[in-house]
């Protein structure tokens, strides 16, 4: 499979939506085997694919938002704990 350039890779990122939890724009896509958007604010991360246009695609999903939000809420406050 042919790797994206960077220029290539910060064009896919800026169709990506801001981050459905923090509301960030500051999002960056892991470069692995699987590729995946993760939010460098608040730690959220997408559903993970092969592809960068996949991985962005699922981001943008609304019902990744909605089967994620629940999750993210108890990181939220075994956070709010450990800082107590």
């Amino acid at each position: 499979m042919l790797e994206m350039k960077k220029h290539e890779k910060i064009d896919l990122l800026s169709t990506a939506k801001q981050c459905p939890f923090c509301g960030s724009n500051d999002l960056w896509i892991m470069d692995a085997t699987l590729k995946q958007v993760e939010c460098t604010d608040c730690g959220a991360a997408g559903p993970m694919d092969i592809t960068y246009v996949i991985a962005v695609k699922k981001w943008n999903e609304p019902k990744f938002a909605q089967r994620n939000l629940i999750d993210v809420d108890k990181l939220t406050i075994a956070q709010r704990k450990m800082r107590q």
